[in-house]
């Protein structure tokens, strides 16, 4: 956070989701504003380079789940970053999800705290904006409505009847300025059916929900005081124990207790104060495969087609594979997604449908749903091989240089395999050396780290075996890349 009482000005990142919607490359243990879509960055990283053009690095915060805080972290790259200024208390921990009002409410007390006057951007993670000058432009527009006390939320001028979206009517036109308008909102409404969201088009007076809101701390607080009073007394006891130094488990106990609501919902609905502004951006919220489409580069027949599948007469068809051939013939509005462990066939129209086969999957407990068989790492990656009752087996590449934490697991024992390169392993008080096709077992418990101090790439066979094999199960004693 920033330390001077003259900062008023603060982003907020909302990076929670669970991966439902873009399943099978999203999972729960990494959503989609974890994703690069037809970008080197992520959605995530995209979001924090935006705004960071408006407000300085130290005054940004990032909201998320704390299941999600080593991707975040790595992703975020902080241990680099802290050079212009960012923080790791600029991560806010959430021990569970429970949609954006609490999220927010966190967020916005904690801004309060540092000043009573701060002014809040919240902005979803998972967004893309391509005309970001103009969106910029908009954001500075809506401060000016903002420090007059109304909560701002910005409505995305439709350019289709679209049925996954929420929509926002305007009533009174109450300032304007060259070509930017504020109106107060005349109601929110739910996703509607295709028949009603072309009325709405046709009426020119409705607006796509985008969640993206600007309004003081003390505003948006006060509105979850009166309308949200059970998540006002919950952050303002958490505030309460983090000053005390409390920031385990009371915490936890009590923000599980919160019923999900989210902001609109809970507060924006009900409240005479609020103000959205049109915003025509070329905005997606990248909610599902069909609108993944819309913004990757398509052949003349209206297809995405991966690098090495094969097309045969398919049309404004989607075809994503990485580990295997995959060949598709005369398909039309189709996605094909398909992973290592999963396979996806999807009628794009009705691609929201795809969050309902997540939601069965995690019912079930399905390891489909939960983490990816491969995840890229600060210091290189891994590939889960093969993996059955009690065993699991990885890959597992160090780049140059690079060190994973130390660190210790209290469900499995391990048992490293080099294959490529030199290895440098502290296990408890030791430090050992291994090479090629040397081996070395690493009991449950033992405090252990992997470095590859070579200048070649270090490769290892990782067997685990143990009752829990998440890989959640993990203690960290020390990371260069900021994730104890």
């Amino acid at each position: 956070m920033a330390n001077s009482s003259k900062s008023y000005l603060f982003g907020v990142v909302l990076a929670g989701g669970n991966g439902s919607r873009l399943w099978p490359v999203s999972r729960e243990l990494f959503p989609k504003h974890l994703l690069s879509i037809n970008d080197a960055q992520s959605l995530l990283q995209a979001t924090v380079t935006r705004i960071e053009k408006l407000i300085p690095p130290r005054n940004i915060s990032i909201v998320t789940n704390q299941k999600h805080l080593p991707d975040i972290k790595t992703q975020l790259n902080f241990f680099e970053r802290s050079q212009k200024g960012m923080a790791l208390e600029q991560l806010i921990s959430e021990p569970c999800g429970r949609n954006t009002a609490p999220a927010i409410a966190l967020a916005a007390m904690r801004l309060y705290l540092e000043n009573p006057e701060s002014i809040m951007i919240v902005l979803p993670s998972d967004h893309l904006i391509q005309e970001e000058e103009k969106f910029l432009e908009l954001l500075k527009y809506s401060l000016q409505i903002a420090v007059k006390g109304y909560l701002v939320t910005f409505g995305i001028v439709p350019s289709s009847p679209e049925t996954g979206y929420g929509y926002i009517k305007k009533g009174e036109l109450i300032a304007q300025q060259a070509n930017k308008k504020a109106y107060l909102a005349d109601g929110f409404f739910e996703k509607p059916n295709q028949e009603l969201a072309k009325e709405y088009l046709d009426s020119g007076q409705y607006f796509w929900n985008s969640g993206i809101f600007v309004w003081k701390t003390k505003e948006i607080l006060r509105a979850i005081k009166i309308f949200l009073p059970d998540v006002f007394g919950t952050i303002s006891e958490i505030s309460t124990l983090e000053l005390q130094g409390d920031k385990n488990a009371q915490i936890e106990e009590i923000y599980q207790n919160l019923e999900p609501i989210s902001i609109d919902k809970g507060c924006l609905e009900k409240s005479d104060k609020i103000v959205v502004i049109p915003a025509q951006i070329n905005w997606n919220d990248i909610g599902s495969w069909d609108k993944i489409l819309q913004v990757l580069p398509k052949d003349g027949k209206g297809n995405f087609i991966k690098e090495g599948a094969i097309n045969v007469g398919c049309e404004n068809s989607l075809i994503l594979s990485n580990e295997r051939l995959t060949a598709a013939i005369g398909l039309k509005d189709i996605a094909v997604v398909d992973t290592k462990d999963a396979l996806l066939i999807c009628h794009l129209p009705e691609a929201q449908k795809v969050r309902n086969v997540f939601n069965d999957l995690l019912e079930k407990q399905a390891t489909e749903a939960i983490e990816p068989k491969s995840s890229i790492r600060p210091w290189g990656q891994w590939s889960i091989i093969e993996e059955g009752l009690g065993y699991k087996i990885k890959k597992i590449i160090v780049n140059p240089g690079q060190s994973l934490s130390l660190q210790a697991h209290k469900h499995r024992s391990e048992y490293w395999i080099i294959t490529q390169g030199r290895a440098e392993i502290e296990k408890d008080e030791d430090l050992i050396f291994l090479n090629k096709n040397q081996t070395i077992f690493l009991p449950l418990g033992c405090c252990h780290r992997l470095s590859n101090p070579g200048q070649d790439i270090l490769e290892i066979i990782e067997i685990q075996t143990g009752d829990y094999l998440g890989e959640d199960d993990i203690v960290r004693f020390q990371d260069r890349y900021g994730r104890t």
